[in-house]
């Protein structure tokens, strides 16, 4: 348990002080807090890391999406294209059969 008594002395030239009365000490104080700070840092620094880590794979797999959409698209723009190409073909040529029977 800490007790902290604070008392405010004159001020000498506009200048205050302060005095403190720690119970216990100041090392004792310092010995049980300075593990429970560095412990903190530590676990701070793990969900700082894996924070950044989740939001990275997220980005990543939000890119992956992203292009794999846009292939999908210019896939089936060039199928259609093709398909599109192979159609009028054939309808040349079915043209051309009747005109060559119309021919005969």
């Amino acid at each position: 348990m800490v007790f902290i008594r604070s008392g405010v002395k004159p001020p000498d030239a506009g200048a205050r002080q302060r005095d403190y009365i720690l119970s216990p000490d100041a090392d004792t104080i310092l010995g049980e807090l300075l593990p429970l700070y560095v412990r903190n840092s530590v676990y701070r620094a793990l969900v700082e890391m894996t924070a950044a880590f989740y939001a990275a794979q997220r980005t990543a797999m939000k890119s992956a999406t992203d292009n794999a959409d846009k292939m999908v698209k210019s896939l089936t723009m060039r199928y259609n294209r093709a398909r599109q190409s192979q159609i009028t073909t054939e309808l040349s040529e079915i043209m051309g059969g009747v005109e060559a029977m119309k021919g005969k």
